[in-house]
């Protein structure tokens, strides 16, 4: 059962890595412009919706389907949304190519939502919190596939090519389905209004949300401009994949662990001030890079340091977020609580082509170094007299 949710976990990983690290680089290479290469990260506004599905799933539950029945489901209309995008042109096709990204990029984050339903209902809290660092490894793994080697092999299989074998993996994921055995824990007590902002009101989560929405916004902003940025310093392709799909994403495989690790032994709190830390030396280091010269002194150091840390930042965020869903309505609570980074990293991460058009690549890494600073700070002052944040309740119990 592990084995096959890490698998669902890798190919919706690798579909949304490809738009990410792939598409990007295609882009400027075909001559687009930072701005709109910038506004690829929009793509993610469909995923602020997945909170609707899991109402419906945990309220209403149509047809009466489980989450495996919903997941083979997904897996098809994702497969046939990547066949499709298979023959279209990124260059005369852009429109309907990125409308088609804005809905697989929704479908594979409802694909990850009903997994981490499946590990709220089948494991208990020492298990949630290491299921959750094996689904960021997963995820890590996935864009290894779907970012480094789909960009390494890109010239030699084709746009069309790429994309056809990212839909085949999700249709090879089907007969995984089957072994997927749990709980079918159900309640008379129905997901409403009242229950979603009876969910913010649970002591501390306030806070914690707060630093959800500003944590990733300097992580992401930063990562949406790398792309250009390596393609502007006239690196190949295949030094841009090693760079930021196969090394460094290999790096995400320890790091998925090893944040759930940090959370169990430190806490939250430090854990995050750490990766922020780390997050920021990793900006500075850039900074560094003024061309190719003295790239490989700079550059693989810091795309380590911005992996390592994204990677292992959203480990913490899931294993607390997991930590306050409630047992009847976990897909609702959890698709609200973790599309939170992805709606505070939206702003800085979309207007990143815009900024760096105007301050230039320099100038964007000063802005992203202040919001680290900034993001570093809010954490202090807002946990400075506890030396531990956490929640209780009766059926949870979380470092938050």
């Amino acid at each position: 059962m592990r084995f096959s949710l890490a698998a669902l976990w890798s190919t919706e990983s690798a579909a949304f890595s490809f738009f990410l690290l792939v598409v990007p680089v295609l882009m400027r290479q075909q001559g687009f412009d930072l701005a709109t290469i910038g506004l690829i990260y929009t793509m993610v506004l469909p995923q602020m919706l997945s909170w609707l599905f899991g109402i419906l799933f945990d309220r209403y539950n149509p047809f009466g389907m489980r989450e495996k029945s919903w997941l083979a489901l997904l897996l098809t209309i994702n497969a046939a949304l990547l066949a499709t995008m298979a023959f279209l042109e990124l260059k005369t096709d852009f429109t309907l190519l990125f409308v088609l990204m804005m809905a697989s990029s929704l479908v594979s984050r409802l694909i990850g939502l009903l997994c981490s339903s499946i590990v709220k209902k089948a494991w208990g809290e020492d298990g949630q919190n290491w299921m959750n660092g094996i689904m960021v490894s997963s995820m890590a793994i996935g864009m290894v596939a779907g970012g480094g080697v789909m960009l390494y092999i890109i010239e030699s299989f084709s746009w069309t090519g790429c994309l056809l074998i990212l839909s085949a993996a999700h249709l090879i994921c089907l007969p995984l389905l089957l072994s997927l055995t749990y709980p079918d824990k159900k309640t008379t007590d129905k997901v409403s209004a009242k229950r979603i902002i009876t969910l913010f009101k649970t002591p501390g989560l306030k806070r914690w949300a707060l630093i959800m929405m500003l944590f990733y916004g300097a992580n992401q902003g930063v990562y949406a401009m790398l792309k250009p940025f390596l393609v502007d310093l006239g690196l190949p392709n295949e030094e841009i994949a090693l760079l930021t799909g196969l090394f460094t994403a290999a790096i995400g495989i320890i790091a998925g662990v090893t944040g759930s690790y940090m959370v169990h032994k430190f806490g939250a709190r430090h854990s995050l001030n750490t990766l922020a830390g780390l997050m920021l030396s990793a900006i500075l280091m850039l900074m560094q890079v003024k061309d190719s010269t003295n790239h490989y002194l700079w550059l693989y150091p810091a795309s380590t340091l911005l992996i390592f840390s994204s990677f292992t930042s959203y480990t913490v965020l899931c294993v607390v977020s997991m930590s306050y869903c409630r047992q009847e309505s976990s897909a609702t609570d959890f698709s609200i609580l973790t599309v939170l980074p992805y709606l505070g990293a939206m702003p800085f991460a979309s207007l990143s082509g815009v900024i760096t058009e105007a301050l230039g690549y320099q100038g964007f890494f000063i802005c992203a170094a202040l919001l680290s600073v900034a993001c570093i700070l809010v954490i202090y002052l807002m946990y400075r007299k506890q030396t531990e944040i956490r929640y209780q309740s009766d059926q949870n119990k979380a470092i938050a």
